[in-house]
């Protein structure tokens, strides 16, 4: 498999071999996208077979085994990472102009601000929520009261959001006094300002298998759920659902405003030129959703039947069944990722003094030094002095 070469010819995979390849990459190679919806998957893998030159299923499998490059080269392909700054731009005037100012009325003057932008890639857009908010609050108010999460399940795309450094051409759509304002000119590109990491963060994360984030005031996951199949899709909206205040938002990409279930007691429609929603008024009756969330695809489509049939009011026996043990793992989990958290915090604080800690001591060692030269040139001044007078 080390000789195979650029394909001209469309491979073949069926779709039994799809379902094959999809077990061995979830449970063999610990990449889990049973989730996505298998057209798109069909459509990635057989680039990636045409590629490596591999004409049938089984090729390309042993060409994974005998190569583990490949699963980078073939998650890259699936996790689909286009993003710029302010993409979009009306809608971001509009979280600008309306949305930032209500969650900013709607908090006391200290209180906590948390967004959460889902699907992240390589942090374009969490920057472009940092920029607005610091706008907004001012950047002493953006540092003690605001914390944003990036995530996304793409580790390559998370590495290039930690260190928050692009190239001229990625930063065009930011206007040039924002640009300033926030990034460093460097040798390597425009880097975001070292004073405002603390209030920006990322992490890798499962919109199905992590658990939810929580007390988020704005919520965007843009263009990711219409790669997930329907039941995935449903699985993640109720996550949304428990992860957001009563008062926040959640704003979804241009092509997935129409996703089922979406407007059924899930939520509700704010903006739909924008695809901004609110939490629907009447879902906190259905405590069983929760776990639904969690459960395996089967239980899922049992509670999409039940949907359909009594609009969110009964679920499948075996979801139900499981409600108080699968709600106190959803807390075990997100108090879990809480400490986790708060634990990089504290490493990163701690990392931060040891910094101040060795320049204090450096200081004090060319102190002591400088000192010590002055006591000689002390000494043999006095000597001059002594001399001459004799």
């Amino acid at each position: 498999m080390h000789n195979l070469s650029v394909s001209t010819t469309s491979p073949s995979l069926k779709a039994t071999n799809l379902e094959d390849l999809l077990n061995h990459l979830k449970h063999v190679q610990k990449a889990d996208l049973t989730s996505y919806k298998r057209s798109s998957l069909m459509r990635q893998i057989k680039k990636r077979m045409q590629h490596v030159g591999a004409q049938h299923y089984q090729e390309y499998l042993d060409h994974l085994t005998q190569q583990p490059d490949e699963v980078t080269h073939l998650l890259n392909a699936v996790f689909i990472n286009c993003t710029f700054f302010f993409r979009d731009r009306p809608i971001w005037d509009y979280l600008k102009s309306t949305i930032i100012p209500q969650i900013i009325a709607n908090k006391a003057p200290n209180e906590l601000i948390r967004i959460w932008s889902a699907g992240c890639a390589s942090g374009e857009e969490t920057y472009s929520l940092a920029i607005l908010l610091a706008e907004a609050l001012g950047v002493e108010q953006f540092q003690q009261r605001v914390q944003i999460y990036g995530t996304d399940i793409d580790a390559d795309a998370l590495w290039q959001a930690q260190r928050g450094c692009y190239f001229p051409y990625k930063v065009t759509g930011i206007p040039p006094e924002l640009l300033e304002r926030y990034f460093e000119c460097t040798a390597e590109g425009y880097r975001w300002r070292q004073e405002l990491y603390h209030s920006v963060t990322f992490h890798q994360h499962d919109l199905i298998q992590s658990p939810p984030l929580s007390h988020i005031d704005l919520l965007l996951c843009r263009n990711t759920l219409m790669y997930l199949i329907p039941q995935a899709q449903l699985q993640a909206l109720v996550r949304f659902h428990f992860s957001l205040q009563q008062q926040g938002f959640l704003l979804l990409g241009m092509t997935e405003g129409q996703i089922p279930y979406l407007r059924q007691s899930l939520f509700e429609s704010k903006n739909s030129k924008v695809r901004l929603f609110t939490k629907g008024s009447t879902i906190h009756d259905y405590y069983s959703l929760l776990p639904l969330s969690f459960c395996p695809i089967p239980a899922v489509n049992n509670a999409l039947t039940d949907m359909n049939e009594a609009g969110l009011k009964h679920l499948s026996d075996s979801t139900n069944a499981s409600q108080d043990y699968e709600q106190q793992h959803v807390q075990l989990e997100m108090l879990q990722l809480e400490v986790k958290r708060l634990q990089d915090q504290v490493r990163s604080l701690q990392d931060a003094l040891s910094v101040q800690i060795q320049q204090r001591h450096d200081i004090e060692q060319e102190l002591r030094a400088t000192q010590k030269e002055l006591e000689l040139m002390n000494q043999e001044i006095h000597r001059h002095l002594r001399a001459k007078s004799a």
